[in-house]
């Protein structure tokens, strides 16, 4: 729960957020892709993280010292904000957030950032200096902003995730305590038939101790501050979160109406509009006649969140997703996901394509990014295949340079599973 929090601010700021002891070191491992350019750059580098540990101690010691959020400029010259978390008077850490300019980098400017790199070698600073361009720009009114929406996530919610923390760890004592004597009064042969029984009847103990309404609670308190700050578009990023958080954890089932995993789409796309601005623009037309077809859930997403990552991100220019749908032969719906990105090979292509044996194999790091896009393929047709069987399609078309679609054909009626909600 403390990693979606820092996504959900990540998510609504555009800004990397993390939480760090009073040492400088990560308490929760951020993804690399929650860095700007400039910053992965330097906090993956030996000499760099380093130098950014440092300047993170140090601004988490000031903004103890004055109880409150700091905004001060880290060793490589960007803004950088500093809360404290302070649990029952003891500080244990801060949230860390940045990294930011407050105004569009000029001549006079870059070159106070080319002095704060003067350690690191000529090419590195040089390759920095061209990444400034990606390090969002703030003015100082709207940083004050999000350091006070940060401090009180930091006072409140971290402060309640950490009494959900001790109170998981006292029932998990409890439920030790309780298998411990069980085990005592129960002959070795019964043990074995009731263990697992116990097991899973400890597992629903603890679930349903997890109040699933406490993170809609802290998004919403997110929201009325947002509100209350008067930043509109944080707001809305954080309504259509909730709602994507709320599709997330239904525990109805994993099958729901095509309206209803559209709507999850859009809530997406609307979230990578205000993270991307102009560069990224969608449209959604699928036909009235297919919006009850019954779909697993979180089908649609992933390949939109592909053609983002994987086709128009990388083409450094604005581009354009499209959802559309339609229904064909009266009882299957075809549904499209395509983007004027980048494309790709044919052998890339083949690369991603699996068959029905859906061998996922080992991963490749060197070539993590396709492999990524892989096993998520082969995620999607492995639940499509089991509520499906081989009723349904799925078809890349791709040319490199004009763009990618994604074509799937499902039908009606299911194989199995099959109660939408059930």
């Amino acid at each position: 729960m403390l990693q979606e929090l820092l996504d959900v601010f990540c998510k609504v700021t555009g800004l990397y957020t993390a939480i760090q002891s009073i040492e400088g070191e990560l308490i929760v491992p951020v993804p690399p892709e929650n860095f700007c350019p400039f910053c992965r750059r330097m906090f993956f580098s030996e000499e760099g993280r380093l130098r950014c540990t440092k300047s993170g101690i140090e601004g988490a010691l000031k903004a103890f010292q004055i109880g409150g959020p700091f905004i001060y400029h880290c060793h490589a010259g960007l803004v950088d904000i500093a809360v404290p978390i302070v649990v029952e008077g003891l500080h244990v850490g801060s949230v860390v957030c940045g990294q930011i300019l407050l105004k569009t980098p000029h001549e006079r400017y870059e070159a106070r950032i080319e002095r704060c790199l003067s350690p690191f070698p000529k090419a590195f600073r040089e390759e920095q200096l061209q990444t400034l361009k990606d390090i969002p720009v703030l003015d100082l009114t709207r940083t004050k902003a999000i350091a006070r929406l940060l401090h009180t996530i930091a006072d409140k919610v971290v402060n309640l995730l950490f009494e959900n923390m001790r109170e998981k760890e006292r029932n998990a004592r409890n439920i030790q305590k309780i298998s411990e004597m069980k085990s005592m009064l129960l002959l070795e042969k019964q043990m074995k038939n009731t263990e697992v029984r116990l097991r899973e009847t400890e597992l629903k103990a603890l679930e349903a101790q997890i109040n699933p309404h406490f993170l809609y609670n802290a998004l919403d308190s997110i929201q009325w501050l947002a509100v209350l700050h008067r930043v509109e578009d944080i707001q809305a990023v954080v309504h259509a979160l909730g709602k994507i958080l709320r599709h997330s954890l239904d525990r109805k089932g994993g099958i729901v109406t095509l309206g209803e995993e559209l709507e999850h789409v859009e809530n997406y796309l609307f979230i990578q509009k205000i993270r991307y601005g102009n560069r990224i623009s969608y449209l959604i037309e699928v036909a009235p006649e297919i919006l009850n077809f019954p779909i697993p859930k979180f089908v649609l997403q992933p390949l939109v969140e592909n053609a983002i990552e994987h086709g128009i991100e990388p083409k450094g220019v604005p581009g354009t997703v499209k959802v559309c749908g339609w229904q064909e032969d009266g009882q299957k719906a075809v549904l499209e996901i395509s983007d004027d990105g980048v494309g790709m090979s044919e052998t890339l292509q083949k690369s991603l394509m699996v068959n029905k044996k859906f061998d996922d194999g080992e991963i490749n790091y060197r070539n993590y990014a396709t492999q990524r896009r892989r096993i998520g393929l082969v995620n999607i047709q492995k639940r499509m295949n089991y509520y499906y069987g081989d009723d349904y399609q799925l078809v890349i078309r791709s040319r490199k340079g004009w763009g990618t679609t994604i074509q799937l054909r499902i039908p009606f009626a299911l194989r199995r599973g099959g109660l939408i909600g059930g």
